[in-house]
């Protein structure tokens, strides 16, 4: 009797799904009449600020040759080639001077209202921690001998500009032995001979940062947003060089509510779908298009594919 209960239960929910499918599909402004079969034209761009150097060897070449290698891997070698937007104009003062808090934290509310104006995806900033060079004893019994080496640190985090949540945080280090008379001119702090090496280590860490973020930028949706309102025409930070298309239909997101968590880190929270913004003409840099269902509360939106929820989401 219980079972017949539940099965009853069941057989109605599932009627009351089908009877709002139905219903969706004969109005003009329904959700379901907006929708998209493919975005795969669409690019997640990405931009890199300078790595920080906090290490003993304070050498621009050494931080040169990461980026370079970080925005190589992201450009060349990531399955969807993400393009990095360092010459954007409203990103050019945040890629060469990180904004940080009166504590050396990232400012990250800083950083990703620029992304966002600069129309990225994601925002990655990075450090050289440390170049450290120290001796340890090797080998067995009366055979030890004093090995002397060097060891590299990176630490890079990569930022999420609709929420400024950290998509990724990793820190990344390898060592490698040093010729007993490179390691006295670098503890002497003549870093010119190990020079070299040091930097062929630091591509590679940088090659291995690269990698995770193209792993982790497959995983996101893309993304834009919204810099002017008019009615119900809006510009927004997208455009041709994002691989916007005339037609595009992208949902939006609320975006403005800000909460403030540790370290008074503070983050947007990602909202509900408010309505439908249809894209009408597009720029290199930018696109503007009409709001086509629902509505658009202020600017603080996020833009991004429309995703269709399975049937499975009706009864939640």
């Amino acid at each position: 009797m219980r079972f017949l209960k539940y099965f009853v239960v069941v057989c109605l929910m599932l009627a009351a799904s089908f009877s709002r499918a139905s219903d969706d599909g004969g109005h003009p402004e329904k959700p379901s009449e907006w929708k998209q079969d493919s975005y795969q034209h669409l690019r997640k761009m990405v931009g890199l600020t300078r790595f920080q150097n906090k290490s003993s060897l304070l050498d621009d070449r050494l931080v040169s040759a990461i980026d370079d290698t970080l925005a190589a891997v992201l450009t060349e070698k990531c399955p969807e080639n993400i393009p990095v937007r360092n010459d954007h104009p409203i990103f050019l003062e945040l890629r060469n001077r990180q904004p940080r808090r009166v504590s050396g934290e990232i400012d990250n509310m800083t950083l990703i209202r620029t992304g966002r104006a600069a129309g990225l995806n994601a925002v990655v900033a990075g450090e050289i921690m440390d170049i450290r060079h120290f001796q340890e004893e090797m080998g067995y019994w009366w055979f030890k001998n004093m090995i002397s080496f060097f060891e590299v640190h990176l630490h890079c985090s990569v930022y999420d500009t609709e929420t400024g949540a950290k998509l990724l945080d990793m820190t990344v280090s390898e060592k490698t032995d040093l010729p007993e008379e490179l390691y006295r001119q670098v503890e002497s702090g003549d870093y010119a001979g190990a020079f070299p090496e040091i930097q062929r280590i630091s591509v590679s860490l940088a090659e291995k940062i690269g990698e995770e973020i193209c792993t982790k930028m497959e995983e996101e949706l893309f993304k834009s947003f919204v810099t002017e309102i008019d009615g119900r025409q809006v510009v927004v930070t997208s455009g041709s060089n994002a691989g916007i298309r005339p037609g595009d239909l992208l949902a939006i997101h609320d975006s403005g509510r800000v909460i403030i968590g540790k370290d008074e880190h503070q983050f947007f929270i990602a909202g509900l779908k408010t309505g439908v913004l249809r894209i009408d003409t597009v720029a290199d840099d930018s696109a503007e298009g009409s709001i086509v269902q629902g509505e658009m509360a202020g600017k603080d939106v996020c833009l991004k594919p429309i995703v269709e929820p399975s049937w499975f989401s009706n009864f939640f």
